[in-house]
């Protein structure tokens, strides 16, 4: 159920938006980090790499205060 919600916060964020389009695959973890596979247009890619480095973030954890951002936006409604 999870993976499913994780794919449609993901498509909000980055296909909508940014017209990405995002496979999503996922893993469940012992340690509640879900493994996520990706695919994303190269250069987008690689420009929010950059962005990620120069502001000193891990891109992973990025991404995942997006989707938290979205869901508490979702959750205010």
């Amino acid at each position: 159920m999870l993976s499913k919600r994780v794919e449609i916060v993901l498509r909000a964020i980055l296909y909508d938006k940014n017209d990405i389009k995002v496979v999503l695959k996922t893993k469940k973890q012992k340690n509640s980090q879900q493994k996520v596979t990706l695919s994303i247009d190269g250069h987008v890619y690689s420009d929010f790499k950059t962005y990620c480095s120069e502001n000193g973030i891990m891109l992973s954890k990025k991404i995942e205060m997006i989707m938290k951002y979205i869901m508490e936006e979702k959750n205010e409604k």
